[in-house]
């Protein structure tokens, strides 16, 4: 809803500063040329407002509003794109770091409540897993992983330049809901989940895409899957 209304008062102010143009008020387009970013600068700031959202994800379009409002100011000389990657690092690196949920926090709750268990474990090119939160970071490499928990609690998955794939079809989940916070960078990742799970997709598609190829749950008081992030020229994709 939030988005709707978003998308009808831009709108509006836009058919007005047209009609505005028209009558010799104002040099519209002129103003559009030079301030366009803008519009994603009001994007982010929103979306960080919004707790549904993804935080990582809203950083990362507020900072390319910011790079591109700074260029057409004409405040950065050169080529744009040689900000952008290094400000989509450094974000990715952070939120590595400052990320809730992450291995220690399940490590610690691993060690106490199964002490003589390693929790993973290898078969073929498959990495077998229990884990009640899992946290994969990829760098120009893969990792595929079936996930058999029956207490899972959500996952961090981080791809960049590398891919991960992930089956939940044996999983179950702690309570009625959890979330996976995926991000792609130029990588991929794809996650396979039971049938009778509902996905809401929250992630935010930069260059890249998320695609929900689950079905429709009718059941309301299914187990809800919430995934967050951003895809950055990379892709998402949950499948049952």
């Amino acid at each position: 809803m939030r988005g709707r209304y978003l998308v009808g008062i831009l709108l509006i102010l836009v058919g007005a500063g047209f009609l505005m143009d028209q009558f010799g008020m104002v040099s519209f387009g002129k103003l559009v040329s030079t301030y366009w970013p803008s519009i994603l600068i009001l994007v982010g700031l929103l979306g960080l407002l919004d707790r549904h959202s993804s935080t990582f994800g809203n950083l990362i379009i507020l900072s390319l509003g910011v790079i591109f409002q700074l260029n057409r100011l004409d405040m950065l000389d050169g080529d744009i794109f040689r900000y952008i990657f290094p400000v989509i690092l450094i974000f990715v690196g952070l939120n590595l770091l400052i990320t809730k949920g992450g291995k220690k926090e399940y490590y610690e709750y691993h060690r106490d409540t199964n002490p003589d268990e390693e929790g993973t474990r290898e078969k073929g090119d498959w990495t077998l897993s229990s884990e009640d939160f899992m946290d994969r970071t990829v760098l120009m490499s893969g990792v595929d992983t079936i996930n058999s928990s029956q207490n899972f609690k959500g996952a961090r998955l981080t791809a960049i330049m590398g891919g991960i794939k992930l089956d939940l079809t044996g999983a179950n989940m702690a309570g009625d809901h959890c979330q996976i916070e995926a991000t792609a960078i130029a990588g991929g990742i794809d996650i396979i989940v039971p049938r009778h799970w509902r996905v809401e997709m929250r992630g935010t598609p930069i260059m890249g895409g998320y695609s929900n190829r689950t079905g429709v749950v009718d059941d309301p008081s299914a187990p809800v899957l919430v995934i967050k992030g951003a895809a950055i020229m990379g892709g998402v994709e949950i499948k049952w």
